[in-house]
Formats: C-alpha cells, structure tokens, sequence
C-alpha cells in the first residue's frame, strides 16, 4: 500500500489510526529505555535518579499493555508486529538494575531470594494478564517470572543500600590471601584477617584495579552497613591514617 492509501485509511479506520499512533509512541519509549540502560551502566549519576527511572519503565510497559484498549503488548507473539512493542521495556530494564547492584557486596545473598521470586511471580502474573493468549504461553511466563525476579532482586538491593547508607561500623582487618576465579570474567577476592563478626567467610570480592594494589600482610578497610532492609552490605576501601593507627597500636 503507498503513503497516501494508508493516510487515507488511517483517517478513515479511527483504529488503524491508534495502532500507528501506539507503534511509534513504543518506538520512542524503547529508544528512552535504551538511554537509561547504557546511561546506567556507563555513568549512573545521580544514582538514586538513575534506578528510580530504570525502576519505572516496566511499569509504565505494564501499564500500557493494561489499558491501552489493545494497542500495545508485551507478548512474544506475531501481534507485537501489529501492536506498540513494548517487550523490549518491559525485561531489558530488569536486568540491567541486577547488574548495577553488583557494584554494593551483600553479606547474606539468600535473604533476598525469597521475596525477589514472590516479587518476580507477582509481577509476571500482573504483566501478562494485560496481555492476550498469555494462558497459553507457559515459556512466556516462565520467562517473564525470571526477568521480574531479577527486578525485584535489584529493586531489594537498591533500596536496601539508597535508603540508609550512613550508620554503619569501619573493621581494619589484614590481607591474607589473594586469588581470583574464572577465566574469561574473573572475580577477585582478598582473604583478611580477623574475620568478621558478621561475615561467615573471611574473603570478599573487590574490582581488579583494588586488588592489584594490595599484597600480602596490607591493611585495609571493611565498611560494614546494616542496610535499610537490614541486608548486610559492605565496601572495602583503604584505612585512614587514625584507623591504621589505632588498629597498630591496638
């Protein structure tokens, strides 16, 4: 069909003319999502503005597919070429908000499990009931269950960090060890001594430059918060001169 039969159409068929209208308003909202995604991971200050936003696309996804009068969706079928495809909104964002919390070490991972997967079903239930055919889409909601639990997981994180960063208790401790693991990814720990009242292992993670710069028998620091949810997390960085002197002369 040329331009100017579908302008003819469009101004003839209202619906035609909303489903248009609906595929490039999608299109936009994408090309915001794709902004706050890279934003995020190359330069995510202000940080609290950078996760609130990130934290609002799916939602605004979700929204959409709920009460737009069928002109938009989030399904993995043929209609998301007829509709506004908001797809890419709805999960990219999910695990973008995981990774970025990667950055903030959680001293008991599995208190966050739970309510991330509770949050993740919810979530996924509430997503697709906007959506039709998704009775039908087991793998559809197996899919979306896995990128929600990532959000919520996220969601957890960062609130439980964002919300109460300043009270918190300073350890010198001694490095020990070194060691990385992998190959292609590696992860890289910093065995200390004493261990931790709060910790279960003696060992945490820190970014390569970090761990390049520190041997055997160096003091460092570990900042220990309680957390806003009253998840553990903690950063190690270098001693001050009066941490160091008072963890010598003690």
């Amino acid at each position: 069909m040329n331009t100017n039969g579908r302008v003819n159409e469009e101004k003839h068929d209202p619906q035609i003319a909303a489903l248009s209208r609906a595929k490039e308003i999608a299109l936009w909202l994408n090309a915001f999502g794709l902004y706050l995604v890279i934003w995020g991971l190359l330069y995510p200050h202000p940080l609290g503005l950078v996760v609130s936003l990130l934290a609002i696309l799916p939602w605004i996804a979700i929204a959409l597919a709920w009460k737009s009068n069928d002109l938009y969706t989030i399904n993995d079928t043929e209609e998301g070429e007829q509709k506004g495809d908001l797809r890419w909104l709805a999960r990219v964002p999910c695990g973008i908000l995981l990774v970025m919390t990667m950055k903030f070490s959680v001293l008991d991972g599995t208190k966050v499990v739970i309510p991330a997967f509770l949050g993740g079903m919810t979530i996924a239930v509430l997503a697709l009931r906007g959506s039709s055919g998704y009775k039908s889409q087991f793998l559809l909601m197996l899919s979306y269950v896995f990128f929600f639990s990532m959000y919520s997981a996220g969601v957890i994180l960062f609130a439980n960090v964002l919300f109460k960063r300043t009270e918190h208790m300073a350890y010198p401790v001694v490095v020990a060890n070194k060691h990385h693991t992998g190959r292609k990814n590696l992860t890289y720990y910093l065995t200390f001594t004493p261990r931790l009242p709060q910790m279960s292992v003696n060992e945490v993670t820190v970014p390569r430059a970090y761990y390049d710069g520190k041997s055997l028998g160096d003091l460092v620091c570990v900042d220990v918060f309680q957390g806003a949810l009253h998840i553990p997390w903690y950063v190690v960085r270098d001693c001050r001169l009066g941490e160091k002197n008072a963890a010598i002369s003690g």
